[in-house]
């Protein structure tokens, strides 16, 4: 089965209220106003980060990964993985659990996320 294309590096805006659409302020009898809405409008478009575009392509390339496993392959402090995975889950979800046995009768389950497929 073919996977569905995502678009992972546009990231998902929406308004803070319904019909509201985000502007730059302009004077259009100004000269120089396009190059003022043109800097207004690249202050308003979010882009992912480096680590952000990282991760969700290291989800994208393959299957679900743990918190532990993205560390690991992308050689950042488990901290991290956290915090960016934090700011882009709306564009990730749980698919299970791995379990992880401590060996002294303690284990851990681990979420293993993937890229959200709506």
């Amino acid at each position: 089965m073919k996977q569905p294309v995502l678009d992972l590096f546009t990231p998902d805006v929406r308004p803070l209220r319904e019909g509201w659409q985000p502007s730059a302020p302009i004077a259009p009898h100004r000269s120089g106003s396009h190059s003022s809405w043109t800097g207004a409008q690249s202050q308003t478009l979010p882009i992912w980060t480096e680590k952000q575009s990282a991760l969700l392509q290291m989800l994208a390339n393959g299957q679900p990964l743990t918190r532990n496993q993205l560390a690991l392959f992308l050689h950042w402090p488990l901290s991290s993985v956290c915090s960016i995975l934090a700011s882009v889950r709306h564009k990730v979800e749980v698919v299970d659990y791995e379990t992880y046995d401590w060996g002294d009768g303690r284990t851990t389950k681990r979420e293993r996320f993937q890229i959200r497929r709506t």
